[in-house]
């Protein structure tokens, strides 16, 4: 099946509006971290929980996460590493310019 000029017309305005609603996200995501920030240190603060106009903000405790990569290598070395990130295949990335670009 051949590649038609409508898909590829598809595909850059897609490609163009999920990287304006990513911009958008992102700018979401960093208030929303700079709030959290603060709300921890609230709670921290106020012994690990604390309630403010009917919210109720609590800190949980869990397992830390290890960065995986650092902790294979330190616990099996580098060769180990190597091995697997050569044996890995290789991606690649679609770039399709439109020709108004």
């Amino acid at each position: 099946m051949a590649i038609t000029r409508e898909q590829l017309e598809r595909y850059a305005e897609l490609n163009a509006k999920r990287k304006k609603l990513n911009r958008e996200v992102a700018t979401i995501e960093k208030e929303e971290k700079a709030i959290a920030a603060e709300i921890k240190a609230e709670a921290h603060k106020k012994g690990g929980s604390f309630t403010r106009f009917g919210f109720r903000c609590i800190l949980t405790p869990r397992s830390g996460q290890p960065k995986w990569q650092d902790e294979f290598i330190s616990r099996l070395g580098s060769d180990a590493a190597a091995k697997i990130k050569a044996a890995t295949p290789p991606q690649h990335l679609l770039q399709v310019h439109s020709p108004t670009a």
